[in-house]
């Protein structure tokens, strides 16, 4: 969304189909963003139903070597972990 000489601004979002079915709508969903081993910050992405799009921003340095971890718990209790590929538009 913004890109600075020294600094990297994600937006992260989070959208979903319409689903009418309550066990299979996602009932809360963060982002942890790594650097190394070291939890750097855990995002909450806010809810707004997660009927149509969710969204969060975050600043790095240009320099910094991350990783976001995306986790997404389900209305029936499971949740899903996974690595979320950032893509980079100069």
């Amino acid at each position: 969304w913004l890109l600075e000489t020294d600094k990297v601004h994600y937006s992260i979002e989070l959208y979903t189909h319409d689903c009418r079915d309550e066990e299979m709508k996602i009932s809360e969903a963060t982002v942890k963003v790594v650097e190394g081993e070291d939890i750097r910050e855990i995002l909450f992405l806010p809810p707004d139903d997660f009927q149509g799009l969710a969204r969060v921003n975050f600043e790095a340095e240009k320099d910094a070597f991350l990783s976001f971890i995306a986790e997404v718990t389900f209305g029936f209790g499971e949740s899903k972990t996974e690595e979320v590929k950032m893509n980079y538009h100069f």
